[in-house]
């Protein structure tokens, strides 16, 4: 395992995919799903993490992701607050390549006992997973073994930063990345199985 996994994984059930935002950021990602038809439930971060443990889930990977410049490093708190008052929740940390202190937002995440990785969400991010100011992370992730998870399917909907060519080219830059694909590349399967991976 790498030096950067500081704690095991409990015996049960574990949900490597489940959104923590704060409660007002929450509150805006609801009543948008909501204005698509998508149905949602409405639950704050402590009763997800009850939620969860009815169902026999014993560690819960947290994902989040700003939405826009100026909102990581705040959003990295949260998800820090998190890890350390919720021992159920393995958070990871998000950033955008457009904030003015992006690699101090990557080294405070690192440096962090309750992050355990890092998630992009370009179809919302709107940015190239490849876009070099993002190599700083990528070389550091790399060297300790860090995690990334990246929503890089083109489901529910594609833009013009999502599918499998952008995760094959990253691949190809840093092929000792430790990335996942979220929602296996969902409605891309075997092409992200075939080129990419």
């Amino acid at each position: 395992m790498p030096d950067f996994v500081r704690s095991t994984v409990p015996e049960g059930a574990v949900d490597a995919h489940v959104h923590a935002f704060p409660p007002r950021m929450f509150g805006a990602v609801w009543n948008y799903f909501e204005t698509r038809d998508w149905t949602v439930h409405r639950e704050p971060v402590e009763r997800i993490a009850d939620t969860l443990r009815t169902h026999g889930v014993t560690c819960a990977i947290g994902l989040s992701y700003p939405h826009k410049t100026g909102v990581a490093r705040p959003l990295n708190a949260f998800m820090e607050s998190v890890g350390r008052e919720i021992p159920l929740f393995r958070p990871f940390a998000s950033v955008h390549p457009d904030d003015g202190d992006f690699r101090e937002s990557v080294d405070e995440a690192l440096a962090s006992p309750h992050i355990h990785g890092f998630k992009f969400q370009p179809l919302v991010q709107r940015f190239d997973i490849n876009d070099p100011r993002l190599d700083y992370l990528y070389g550091a992730c790399a060297e300790r073994g860090v995690p990334l998870m990246m929503h890089v399917g083109r489901a529910p909907e594609g833009n013009e930063f999502v599918g499998a060519a952008f995760f094959a080219r990253l691949m190809k830059r840093f092929p000792t990345l430790r990335a996942c694909v979220a929602h296996m590349g969902a409605p891309d399967y075997d092409v992200f199985s075939r080129d990419a991976g």
